[in-house]
């Protein structure tokens, strides 16, 4: 398995342009399971709430959607 850390750039990205690396890259994640990927825990309320903000997406819905990638948080420190 191939470890890679995703930061909220990448994330939202990957929900903004639908055809862009960084939602195959995701779309990999979810196809293949051959990427582990970690996100650190300082962004997750950012991404939240760009993705609220600006793709008007609710918090019921982006819970729902992380919850289909296995994505392992780390802390502050280990980023």
């Amino acid at each position: 398995m191939i470890p890679l850390v995703i930061d909220s750039n990448i994330f939202f990205s990957a929900f903004y342009h639908k055809k862009g690396l960084e939602r195959r890259i995701l779309d990999l994640s979810l196809e293949k399971e051959e990427l582990q990927l970690f996100f650190p825990d300082i962004f997750w309320e950012e991404v939240k709430r760009n993705l609220i903000k600006k793709l008007d997406f609710d918090e019921i819905y982006i819970n729902a959607l992380f919850s289909k990638f296995s994505i392992i948080k780390i802390s502050h420190e280990k980023y």
